[in-house]
């Protein structure tokens, strides 16, 4: 009752308080059968009457006395993001291969074409169909919570993360099939909501970042999940790109400084990598209130150091129209270590799951010794002047595992290995014009031979290497990935291999801007470092052909285009028959449409 009375004066206030002056002023000073005011009363009116003619024409939240009305000094609240729709028309992104027991084509074919119709000599006229259409929506909302002019909290939410249009028919869940007063999904034309586990493999809401910042004066403590980025986003990519799929989120509690002298930016952190099996994860039916971490001998723990001289995006451009030289840095590096981990499942093995009470007893079985070391390295440079602009990033990650004895795959003697990988991107652009530019970008990442057969033989995506690879015949391995955020091309790197990886490419480009229209040709010459590694045991993987033409508001609200991508496979692409045998198959050209329509906010 006190919780809504006080509710009640609150809303009643700005009513009853107009009432109680008009009350003072026609009651308590001369109102009908009394006095009228005095000296002291009209000396007291004409007082507040001049203090009243000053509020008014004072600046709002400067001047006036009265607290309600002052704007804060800080914005309480800001909201980023964009909604996003692209469609996709993806034609023998198969490169027109077949799909055999334990071959399998670059780019899965439609389902189809698979079968064991499909590997007969007369296959039926859908094995021969390569094409596939796709459209999918994304709403990014990032909002800023800022609870003070010294707190700040960052958000990142993605609403229908890449849904697939159509992908969620009413009538149709996961694991129950189809309804019974519907029997063709899809029939009625209406789509049931996103929820995972019925209609979707994930949640219409997935939240990606929450992380505050704090303002200490000498130093910003940053805590929570956040996106981890480093210089062109080659190897660490937040995922912020408008044609971005991945994203780096850290786990990460840090210390960010400014050196002023130096113009230096500082950032030293603990971050958590991987915390291994939690006690939540034991019994997932059961409320826990604060889950805690099952085991300390399975984390894994990394440090970083970042250190980065750039200059802000006006400080720029008013050094370039001074004819000034601009030139940025960063370097960072970052130290891994984890003495326990989960060994692979063997043939036998039933890998343990999340959906169901965990035994201590059979979780303990699953985790042996590893002793691993990482070492993460990276250097970013950028150097503008005139209408040269110069930009390159490097990155390594060198360490070892001291204990692999679990691991029946290994050729080698012994139980350890050496990991030393290396990669890095240089780019040139030349503004010719003002509607002119041309520009060239070659990058490199090391590959190892010992990913000559993976898991399914002829598969290229990345997410098809092991863990480790399968014929280990030596103690090192030298593989090194791209971040597949860092797009170089449509077809090769996006599509078939996921990312840049035991690649080389070279990449001229050619841009066209008139007013808010861009026209964008690239052509890509791609090769193997380690051709062993590649399906057809050659260095040469193809060429490829792209072209974009786009259209952007002048406030950048309101972004659309089209891009076009032709890829001609090479002998790194093929299944020879000297490889694969009957199972042999040759490529062909891969081709892609893609539109796209972008709202900014």
């Amino acid at each position: 009752m006190r919780f809504h009375g006080l509710l009640l004066l609150f809303f009643l206030f700005p009513i009853l308080s107009p009432l109680t002056e008009a009350r003072a002023q026609g009651m308590g000073m001369g109102g009908p059968g009394m006095r009228g005011p005095g000296d002291r009363d009209e000396k007291e009116m004409v007082i507040k009457r001049g203090k009243e003619a000053t509020d008014a024409n004072a600046t709002p939240g400067l001047d006036s006395d009265d607290y309600l009305k002052r704007q804060p000094s800080f914005q309480l609240f800001d909201l980023h993001g964009y909604l996003r729709l692209r469609s996709d028309y993806l034609y023998k992104l198969d490169l027109g291969m077949h799909n055999y027991t334990g071959v399998s084509s670059p780019f899965p074919a439609p389902l189809t074409a698979y079968g064991t119709a499909c590997s007969q000599p007369n296959a039926p006229k859908r094995c021969r169909e390569h094409t596939l259409t796709s459209t999918n929506l994304r709403l990014r909302l990032e909002p800023v919570i800022r609870p003070s002019d010294t707190i700040t909290i960052f958000t990142t939410f993605d609403i229908f993360d890449n849904l697939v249009l159509g992908s969620t028919p009413t009538g149709y869940a996961f694991g129950a099939g189809n309804s019974s007063w519907l029997a063709v999904p899809g029939m009625t034309g209406t789509q049931a909501a996103l929820d995972d586990g019925t209609t979707s493999t994930w949640d219409a809401i997935r939240v990606k970042h929450v992380w505050g910042r704090v303002d200490l004066k000498m130093a910003d403590l940053v805590f929570g999940r956040m996106p981890d980025h480093f210089g062109m986003g080659v190897f660490r990519n937040d995922g912020s790109g408008l044609d971005a799929d991945y994203g780096d989120a850290v786990d990460r509690v840090g210390l960010v400084s400014e050196i002023p002298m130096w113009r230096l930016h500082v950032m030293l952190s603990w971050d958590f990598a991987s915390q291994g099996i939690t006690r939540g994860a034991l019994d997932p039916t059961a409320d826990q209130g604060q889950p805690v971490d099952a085991d300390d001998l399975d984390d894994a723990t990394r440090w970083t150091l970042t250190v980065t001289r750039k200059d802000t995006a006006q400080a720029t451009a008013r050094k370039l129209a001074l004819g000034q030289s601009v030139f940025n840095w960063s370097v960072t590096g970052s130290l891994l270590q984890q003495k326990y981990g989960m060994r692979p499942a063997g043939a036998t093995d039933t890998l343990p799951t999340l959906t169901a009470p965990l035994s201590e007893t059979e979780l303990s079985g699953w985790l042996v010794p590893r002793d691993l070391t990482l070492i993460s390295p990276g250097l970013w440079g950028f150097f503008a002047r005139g209408n040269v602009t110069l930009e390159a990033e490097a990155g390594a990650r060198y360490g070892w595992i001291s204990n692999l004895s679990d691991l029946s795959n290994l050729e080698k003697g012994g139980n350890d290995m050496n990991i030393l990988g290396w990669g890095g991107v240089f780019r040139f652009l030349y503004r010719w014009s003002p509607n002119v530019r041309v520009g060239f970008e070659t990058g490199t990442a090391s590959g190892d031979d010992q990913y000559e057969n993976t898991i399914k033989r002829g598969a290229t995506h990345f997410s098809q290497l092991p863990a480790f690879p399968v014929n280990g015949r030596d103690a090192w391995n030298n593989l090194m990935l791209f971040h597949p955020s860092y797009h170089v091309d449509m077809i090769l790197f996006r599509e078939l291999l996921g990312t840049v990886y035991n690649a080389t490419y070279l990449k001229p480009t050619f841009r066209y801007i008139q007013n808010q229209w861009t026209l964008r040709i690239d052509g890509i010459a791609s090769f193997a470092n380690e051709k062993v590694a590649t399906p057809g045991n050659d260095s040469l993987l193809g060429f490829e052909l792209n072209a974009d033409f786009s259209y952007r508001s002048l406030d950048g609200s309101l972004e659309f285009g089209v891009a076009y991508g032709l890829f001609y496979p090479m002998d790194g692409m093929d299944h020879p028959v000297s490889i694969y045998g009957s199972s042999a198959s040759d490529t062909g050209m891969a081709h892609t449409i893609q539109g796209r329509v972008l709202v900014k906010f």
